[in-house]
């Protein structure tokens, strides 16, 4: 990996951990309190930055999981996806695979299986008509 690929990767490690830090903290603050409305236009701004961001560093995998949570936010604002528990489960499930996406990047390892995730985050926002999928370069 060249020198400015890994500080461009080393500077994408703390920024996705603060927007998976964030997301994480509107999860648990529902998960408290049922009747707490989270800032869903904050976390739906919060996937688009990371989308964004993994989109520079060249993480398509981590491009493609947040482009499809930023969908299912929309769904969400919408109205058309509950933020129930199966839909915090899947999105909880989502921020695990980027961490893990993130870490293979980052510090080498086995490459990481993002399809069922994807699937369901996939069919989550999708409910919401929302943006339509990543295209590959």
């Amino acid at each position: 990996m060249n020198d400015i690929r890994t500080r461009l990767l080393a500077a994408f490690d703390l920024e996705h951990k603060e927007h998976l830090a964030a997301i994480r903290e509107s999860l648990r603050a529902v998960e408290k309190d049922p009747a707490h409305h989270p800032d869903l236009v904050e976390i739906h701004r919060r996937a688009h930055s990371l989308k964004g961001a993994a989109r520079a560093v060249d993480l398509p995998e981590v491009e493609r999981l947040s482009h499809w949570l930023e969908a299912a936010f929309i769904a969400i604002q919408r109205g058309t996806v509950p933020f129930d528990a199966a839909a915090r489960d899947v999105v909880r499930r989502a921020l695990d695979a980027i961490e893990d996406v993130v870490a293979w990047a980052t510090r080498g390892g086995g490459e990481v299986d993002i399809a069922e995730v994807l699937a369901e985050l996939t069919r989550m926002g999708g409910e919401g008509g929302g943006p339509e999928p990543v295209q590959q370069t």
